[in-house]
């Protein structure tokens, strides 16, 4: 298990969730680590 924060990787995909429930969660995910990267 990695250690939490932003600029660590974005884990891995629980098991019985649908791929495209966790490319989506992913991708919001990524959207908004951009946008408060951006920021700073």
């Amino acid at each position: 298990m990695s250690p939490d924060g932003i600029l660590n990787g974005n884990g891995w995909k629980p098991k019985g969730m649908h791929w495209r429930t966790f490319e989506r969660l992913q991708a919001s995910h990524d959207a908004d680590v951009n946008a408060a990267l951006a920021c700073m």
